[in-house]
C-alpha cells in the first residue's frame, strides 16, 4: 500500500514538474493532492505506518548494530590475513619489517596493496535469514 502510494506520489511530482500546461494545471493537482492527503482514510494509514515505524525502530537499530559490528569482525580479519601473506613474503630484517630499495618498511607499502585480493581466501559467514 505504501509502495504504491510513493509511485503515485513520485508519478504526479514527475508530472507536475515536467507539464507545460502552466500555473492553472499545477493548482489543480496540487488541490487533489490536498484532498487525497487530507482524506481520513490517507491519513490511517500514514498514522499507522508511522506507529508501525516506531515499534519496529528499535528491532532494525538492533539488527543494524549487529551487522555492522560483524562487518568490523570480518573487515579487521580480512586485513590482518591481507598483512600476514604481505609479511610472509617480504624478506625479513632484524627490526621485523622489510625495508624496501626506498628505505621505506613493508608497513608503509601497505597503503597501495589491495586487501580485499590480498584476503580473497577470508571464508564467508553464513548468512542469516
Amino acid at each position: 500500500m505504501i509502495k504504491k502510494a510513493l509511485v503515485l506520489a513520485a508519478g504526479v511530482g514527475g508530472y507536475v514538474l515536467g507539464t507545460r500546461a502552466g500555473r492553472g494545471r499545477y493548482e489543480q493537482i496540487k488541490t487533489q493532492a490536498d484532498k487525497v492527503w487530507s482524506s481520513p482514510t490517507v491519513q490511517k494509514v500514514a498514522s499507522d505506518a508511522q506507529d508501525l515505524a516506531a515499534e519496529k525502530a528499535p528491532v532494525v537499530k538492533e539488527k543494524a548494530t549487529a551487522a555492522a559490528h560483524r562487518a568490523t569482525g570480518t573487515a579487521k580479519e580480512a586485513a590482518d590475513q591481507a598483512r600476514s601473506k604481505v609479511a610472509e613474503k617480504a624478506p625479513s630484517s632484524d627490526s621485523g619489517q622489510a625495508p624496501s630499495k626506498d628505505g621505506q618498511s613493508t608497513d608503509d607499502h601497505l597503503e597501495g596493496i589491495d586487501l580485499v585480493a590480498a584476503a580473497s581466501d577470508v571464508p564467508e559467514e553464513p548468512k542469516h535469514g
